[in-house]
């Protein structure tokens, strides 16, 4: 339970690395900014998608292994009848 717990404060990090780099890359659009605010904008982008990447893959993890232990639940109780 506790990686799940993990997974989902992980999701929602992610959301706000996104949201802060779009908003980091518009600014960098603006007259004043330079290749290094732009570069900055993107790796912020690419972190916060990269934890977005990683966060599907791990609720895909996490749903595969409540769904076996649902079914060997099951079995289980079927082989107790």
């Amino acid at each position: 339970m506790k990686f799940g717990i993990f997974t989902s404060i992980m999701g929602w990090v992610a959301l706000l690395v996104i949201g802060s780099g779009v908003l980091w890359g518009i600014s960098a659009q603006g007259p004043g900014a330079t290749v290094q605010d732009r570069a900055t904008a993107g790796l912020i982008l690419f972190v916060g998608v990269a934890m977005g990447i990683s966060w599907i893959h791990s609720r895909k993890r996490i749903r595969t292994i409540e769904y076996q232990a649902r079914m060997l639940r099951t079995r289980l109780y079927r082989m107790q009848k």
